[in-house]
């Protein structure tokens, strides 16, 4: 699509959202007068294809959806279907995701397959929980979750990951939380052997800016956060976050108010 058209379209955008009317871009024949206004009777092709696709329903899916992700991916469905090209499919999403929602993530085809790559440091919606995109390789991505999502401890003794009580929360509880079609999109993490699990030391280090980066909160409070890696004796184990940065030495793993922050390999 040209610049200059995607150019006026956020100057639009942006002059709405000013004057809290940019219910008024979502609508076909609102928006219509309004881009007659700002283009001055260029573009009429652009104009014409942007129009159609508004009314899909697709602007509006882009704006309200808590999972964009997932609703990107839908609305080039919805557009392929209704028998637009699939590159301009593409494109106008891409293009209607970062007007209306300040995303800059591309989607791509691979192997006839649509996906649409999360970029790092953003915020995707999986599941009941906001998660943190750590790593994005081909078809999957390594998150985790925004937000510390439980307090235990990581056992009553030992720190030895694969026994840990923290580790049979998450791959029991806190993986059954996912539906049947979750959890098919929920991949095996090569280092682990498991769906569900506790980021180690150099992912904590590699994956994060900053201490202050790698802090999170539990119901609003800063917080200490398990890791997997075992401490420099019996009974601590290593965590991050409130002020340790990643810790030396580790914590007691009976402390009850470790935090868990559950990572996954996602499908996309």
């Amino acid at each position: 699509m040209d610049k200059k058209f995607v150019d006026i379209l956020q100057q639009l955008v942006e002059d709405l959202k000013k004057e809290s009317k940019i219910d008024k871009f979502l609508t076909t024949s609102t928006c219509k007068s309004y881009l007659d206004d700002y283009t001055r009777g260029d573009f009429k092709t652009e104009k014409k294809f942007l129009l159609r696709v508004l009314e899909e329903g697709v602007a509006k899916e882009i704006y309200n959806t808590s999972d964009l992700v997932n609703c990107k991916r839908k609305q080039i469905r919805v557009l392929v279907e209704a028998i637009y090209p699939e590159d301009a499919s593409i494109e106008i999403v891409d293009i209607l995701a970062m007007l209306l929602r300040g995303d800059t993530t591309k989607t791509v085809k691979q192997h006839d397959t649509i996906i649409v790559k999360p970029k790092e440091k953003t915020f995707i919606t999986f599941g009941k929980y906001q998660w943190r995109v750590l790593k994005t390789q081909n078809d999957r991505t390594l998150i985790i979750t925004k937000d510390i999502i439980y307090q235990m401890r990581f056992h009553c003794s030992s720190n030895n990951y694969s026994d840990s009580e923290v580790r049979k929360y998450l791959i029991n509880d806190f993986y059954n939380t996912f539906s049947k079609q979750e959890k098919m999109r929920i991949l095996q993490d090569p280092e682990t052997k498991d769906n569900i699990f506790l980021l180690s030391e150099e992912q904590a280090k590699n994956y994060f800016t900053s201490d202050k980066d790698r802090e999170a909160t539990y119901n609003g409070t800063a917080s200490i956060w398990w890791l997997r890696l075992p401490g420099i004796f019996g009974d601590y184990a290593y965590a991050a976050g409130f002020s340790v940065g990643v810790s030396i030495g580790g914590y007691f793993v009976h402390y009850d108010h470790g935090g868990v922050r559950p990572a996954l390999w996602l499908q996309l």
